[in-house]
């Protein structure tokens, strides 16, 4: 199974994040966030649209604003009681948020996916083998090649991944464990796109490594994909 290591470094969706309450999405839990009883209410996704919203109708009204894919919440009763919505995002995520108001200024809620710091809390609890992978990671994200590692010059592999991005192959570095193979993607349209690891995975690795998961126009980012060293 590919163990999906990544980064996400998006970019905020509007301009007024400073005074938004940001909050880390997790699928599998019920989000407990406080909004105005006495305006509307404003919640976004960070770097992708909300495309469905479900909800109990009565006590309080939600409207899709289509061009942003952000939601207006507002309450339709001087106090409403708490409600549990259910909203889900252009790229199939799905979050529960347990909803209540209070008598106080509008809110503006700025759901996150999970943002990992550096690539130490990407491993999480580490064995050996993962620390190795993770010291090489660290390694090549600072422009060195990492010891116990031979670099191989790799034909020119190039493909299309979507639209204007293309992946293309730079070296691949023989190691103890594993055999890690260089790529670089390049954004050479004139909009944002967003890559799943998925989709690089030409080599059937194991394990995948991306700085982030959104490359802009003109961005070039490297992509790692790690394969077992296996003894000749």
């Amino acid at each position: 199974m590919i163990k999906l290591l990544c980064v996400f470094l998006t970019c905020m969706a509007f301009s007024s994040a400073e005074a938004a309450i940001c909050v880390e999405m997790n699928s599998k839990q019920l989000l407990s966030c406080t909004l105005s009883s006495r305006h509307h209410n404003r919640i976004a996704v960070e770097g992708q649209r909300i495309k469905k919203i479900i909800y109990p109708e009565g006590e309080i009204l939600i409207r899709i604003e289509e061009q942003s894919g952000q939601i207006f919440v507002q309450a339709m009763v001087d106090h409403p009681g708490e409600t549990t919505v259910s909203i889900v995002t252009s790229e199939g995520l799905v979050q529960d948020l347990e909803l209540s108001f209070q008598d106080k200024a509008s809110e503006i809620l700025l759901l996150q996916e999970k943002h990992l710091d550096d690539v130490t809390e990407a491993f999480g609890d580490c064995d050996d083998e993962t620390s190795a992978m993770q010291r090489a990671i660290e390694v090549l994200l600072s422009g060195k090649v990492p010891e116990e590692y031979v670099p191989i010059a790799e034909r020119q592999f190039c493909c299309c991944l979507k639209r204007q991005v293309t992946l293309r192959s730079i070296m691949r570095l023989i190691g103890p464990i594993y055999t890690i193979y260089v790529f670089l993607l390049e954004n050479s349209g004139h909009k944002c796109e967003r890559i799943h690891e998925s989709e690089i995975n030409c080599v059937d690795g194991e394990w995948i490594f991306l700085e982030k998961n959104e490359l802009k126009r003109g961005e070039k980012m490297m992509a790692l994909i790690g394969v077992k060293t296996y003894e000749p």
